[in-house]
C-alpha cells in the first residue's frame, strides 16, 4: 500500500523535519505542497520532485489522490486546517499546538468524533527523543531517587532560520509559549502524565505577544522553574532541563547524570546508541508512527485529547499572571 502526503506550510519544520524523513520512507510518496508563497513551492518542487503543488489548500484537499496531510502552517491555522482535512476525508498529522484555546479544543474533538474512520495525530515529538525516552526510564526506576525539583529553559535567538512575522502577532498564535514554551511543557506531561496543581507566572510582553515568560510549577511534591524567551542577541539557541533528586542530578541537553554515592558526586553520560541527531530521530519516529497507524500496522502513540491538555497549561500560565 503506496500513501500520497501531502505538506500544508512549507516553512522551515517542514524542510528540515518532515520532507527528509518521509523521502527515505518506502511505500510513501511525498505528493503534494500547499503554501501560499508561490515562488517558494516551485523552487521547493524543483529541489524534492513533488507531483503536484497547491496556493489553496481546498484544492489540495479536493484532490482524490492524496491520502494524508502533515500541518505545519501558523499556529492559528491548525484547527481549521484540520478539521478541513478531516471533512475531505484525509489522515492528519497535527503540528502542535493542536489548537490556540479551549473553544477550539472542543471543536476539533467533536469533528475528531464524527470522523473516527480517519486519524487525526497530534505531533509530540519531543517525547520521542532518545534522550527523553531515557530520562523518563530512569526516572520511573528512580534512579536519582526521590525527585524534589525541575529547573528548565529556552532561550532563542528569534526568527534565525526564517522571516516568521506571524510568531509576533497574537491572532496568529505567536509569542514564546506556543513556539517554544510548548516543547518543554510537552516534556513536563510526558514525565507526569499530569499538568500542575499550581502556577504561577510573570509575562513580559512587546506589543501584542508575551516575549518572556517566568513561571513556577507544583506538580505532587515537586517544584518547577520554567523559564522562555526571545532575545536577539543570543549566539545560538539553548535548551535546558534539569531534573534534582535526592540521589542525583539528570541534566538533558547534553544528556548526563550526576549521581550520589559513597558521599561522593559521579558524573556518569549514560550511552544513547543513535548516530543520527535526536532532533532527527524524533520526527523520523513520529512520521513512522503516523504512516503505520494509517496502514493498521501499529497504534497511535499520542491522542488529541494529550495535545490540548498542553494548550490548556498554556492557558492557565497566561491566566496566572494577571
Amino acid at each position: 500500500m503506496s500513501l500520497n502526503i501531502g505538506i500544508i506550510g512549507i516553512g522551515h519544520i517542514a524542510q528540515v523535519g518532515y520532507i527528509p524523513v518521509i523521502k527515505k520512507e518506502k511505500n510513501v510518496n511525498l505528493y503534494a505542497f500547499c503554501d501560499i508563497d508561490e515562488p517558494k513551492l516551485y523552487k521547493l518542487k524543483e529541489i524534492h520532485g513533488v507531483h503536484k503543488i497547491y496556493t489553496d489548500f481546498e484544492e489540495l484537499l479536493s484532490d482524490k489522490e492524496l491520502d494524508a496531510v502533515i500541518i505545519t502552517a501558523p499556529n492559528h491555522l491548525h484547527t481549521p486546517l484540520a478539521i478541513a482535512s478531516l471533512e475531505f476525508k484525509k489522515h492528519v498529522l497535527l503540528e502542535k499546538p493542536v489548537c490556540l484555546n479551549s473553544i477550539e479544543a472542543e471543536l476539533l474533538l467533536e469533528k475528531e468524533k464524527e470522523h473516527k474512520g480517519i486519524l487525526l495525530m497530534p505531533v509530540m515529538n519531543q517525547t520521542l527523543r532518545p534522550d527523553v525516552h531515557k530520562m523518563k526510564e530512569m526516572l520511573d526506576n528512580e534512579v536519582i531517587g526521590r525527585v524534589y525539583h525541575i529547573e528548565c529553559g529556552y532561550r532563542k535567538k528569534r526568527f534565525e532560520f526564517e522571516d516568521a512575522e506571524w510568531k509576533e502577532e497574537k491572532e496568529s498564535g505567536g509569542g514564546v509559549l506556543n513556539t517554544q514554551g510548548i516543547q518543554l511543557i510537552e516534556i513536563i506531561y510526558h514525565l507526569f502524565k499530569k499538568t500542575p496543581e499550581y502556577i504561577i507566572s510573570s509575562l513580559y510582553y512587546e506589543e501584542e505577544v508575551e516575549k518572556e515568560v517566568f513561571s513556577f510549577f507544583k506538580i505532587n511534591d515537586i517544584s518547577i522553574d520554567f523559564e522562555i524567551k526571545w532575545d536577539p542577541e543570543f549566539v545560538r539557541d539553548y535548551m535546558y532541563f534539569n531534573v534534582y533528586g535526592d540521589k542525583g542530578i539528570l541534566y538533558l541537553n547534553p544528556f548526563k547524570i550526576v549521581e550520589k554515592r559513597y558521599g561522593k558526586l559521579l558524573d556518569v553520560k549514560p550511552e544513547i546508541d543513535e548516530e543520527e541527531s535526536f532532533f532527527k530521530i524524533s520526527f523520523s519516529r513520529q512520521v513512522k508512527n503516523f504512516l503505520n497507524s494509517i496502514k493498521g500496522k501499529e497504534k497511535p502513540l499520542f491522542r488529541t485529547s494529550d495535545a490540548i491538555e498542553l494548550v490548556k497549561m498554556i492557558e492557565r500560565i497566561r491566566e496566572s499572571s494577571k
